[in-house]
C-alpha cells in the first residue's frame, strides 16, 4: 500500500479494476478471499466450476458409450459447452479404442 502512494491516479484505478476483475472471474466479493482448502484439506473447487466439471464428465460418459450428442433436458444452458465437450473427448476414445491406427490415420490430413 505504501508503494500506492506514489501512483498516479489511473495507475490506482487501473489496479483496482484489475482487482474487480480477478475478483468477479473467481465469483468472490471484491476483498473477500477465496479457501485454497476445504475443511477436509483437500483442495476446494468453486461449486460453478464442479458442476461444469460434472457437466463434462457426464458428456465424456455418454461419448464413450457412442451414443449420439444429444445434450440432456435438465442441463443447464450454460452447461451445454462443458456437456459437448465431454461428449467430443468420449467420443475420440471411442473411435480410438474401437479402430485403434486406423482410425488415427483416417483423421490425419492427406
Amino acid at each position: 500500500m505504501v508503494k500506492m502512494l506514489s501512483w498516479s491516479p489511473s495507475e490506482i484505478r487501473d489496479f483496482f479494476r484489475t482487482v474487480w476483475r480477478y475478483a468477479v472471474w473467481n465469483r468472490l466479493a471484491p476483498g473477500e478471499q477465496g479457501d485454497m482448502f476445504g475443511a477436509d484439506g483437500e483442495a476446494a473447487i468453486p461449486e460453478f466450476a464442479q458442476d461444469e466439471l460434472d457437466w463434462e464428465m457426464r458428456g465424456r460418459l455418454v461419448g464413450l458409450r457412442g451414443e449420439a450428442l444429444i445434450v440432456p433436458t435438465d442441463c443447464p444452458g450454460d452447461r451445454v459447452d462443458a456437456f459437448t465437450k465431454g461428449w467430443h473427448d468420449g467420443q475420440e476414445r471411442f473411435i480410438l479404442k474401437a479402430f485403434g491406427d486406423k482410425a488415427a490415420a483416417a483423421a490425419q490430413p492427406n
